[in-house]
């Protein structure tokens, strides 16, 4: 067995950390549906090798444990099971044609240059966002670390790049997508600023990441104590950074963008609306009440569309 060290400064503050939360066995994220069966052998490891995740002084979560380029690499084309997408579910379709809705509704209302836009996925994965959102006046172009993602992303008829060199060349941008990528990254402001880079001034920037709020760590460290099992977003070999709404948001003004739209926040609310009309006339309403009580309450997410300042 061996337990790995910690070797990453806080990727939001640049600090020690100065709590261990827990050394997470490989043998816990076996579960995850995404691996080859025999993941842990393809990646040359043990089941009972842990790896920490630790908490900055300023509450800050993240893997402490950073990987080699060449082993991510390898977990992404080798130990990963290209054949189970959740691209291929129902649930994950309606989430990302509503995302790529919102998307497009911002551009309407917030960036005025004309058509053709230059979009880039940064981290398309299978190429599910090329696909919705590219058409004539969206000219769609990705990028992902992974050669066999790369290739069935290609069969959208987007421009796909294999190096960072290229996307900057292409560049600059009018429209990037950045969606389930910053929370897998050892150095999430360098690809931030990259981004900043590539995206023209006032261009726009829609992001995802996991939302992990310090009561969402709180009840999964207990259950890990307790059980020795965690949810898999806490994946130390793929998930190095935990972001709630309001360091996400705090990384993101600090690396020159300004948040327009919270899509999750309102995204329950349009669910609801949806269903508005569903409920017996005298209910309407009340029906009404609740989702304005909805959109009072619904907290920040992790689902943004920015500007680029």
């Amino acid at each position: 067995m061996t337990r790995y060290p910690v070797n990453r400064l806080c990727p939001l503050t640049g600090v020690a950390h100065d709590r261990v939360l827990a050394h997470v066995p490989v043998s816990a994220v076996a579960p995850d549906p995404s691996y080859q069966k025999n993941f842990i052998e393809l990646l040359g490891l043990k089941p009972d090798d842990e790896f920490p995740i630790v908490q900055s002084p300023a509450g800050f979560v993240f893997a402490g444990f950073e990987l080699s380029d060449d082993f991510v690499v390898k977990s992404e084309s080798e130990a990963t099971d290209h054949t189970v997408s959740a691209m291929d579910t129902i649930p994950w379709r309606r989430e990302n044609l509503q995302f790529a809705n919102g998307f497009l509704r911002t551009v309407e209302q917030h960036y005025k240059a004309a058509p053709p836009l230059k979009l880039l996925d940064f981290g398309c994965g299978y190429g599910g966002m090329l696909r919705l959102l590219g058409s004539r006046d969206v000219i769609p172009h990705g990028f992902d670390m992974s050669p066999a993602q790369r290739k069935i992303a290609a069969a959208s008829g987007a421009k796909i790049f294999e190096s960072t060199d290229q996307v900057a060349a292409a560049g600059p941008y009018d429209l990037i997508v950045f969606t389930e990528v910053l929370e897998h990254l050892a150095d999430p402001r360098a690809t931030l600023r990259f981004l900043k880079a590539a995206c023209k001034p006032g261009g726009l920037l829609a992001i995802t990441v996991p939302d992990i709020p310090p009561s969402f760590v709180e009840t999964s460290m207990a259950q890990f104590a307790s059980t020795g099992e965690l949810p898999l977003v806490f994946n130390p070999l793929v998930h190095l950074n935990h972001f709630s709404p309001a360091t996400l948001r705090q990384m993101l003004r600090e690396e020159g963008f300004t948040v327009l739209h919270d899509h999750g926040r309102t995204q329950g609310t349009m669910d609801a609306s949806a269903h508005y009309g569903d409920v017996p006339g005298p209910n309407l309403l009340l029906n009404a009440a609740r989702i304005a009580k909805r959109v009072w309450a619904a907290p920040p997410s992790t689902r943004l569309f920015c500007r680029r300042d």
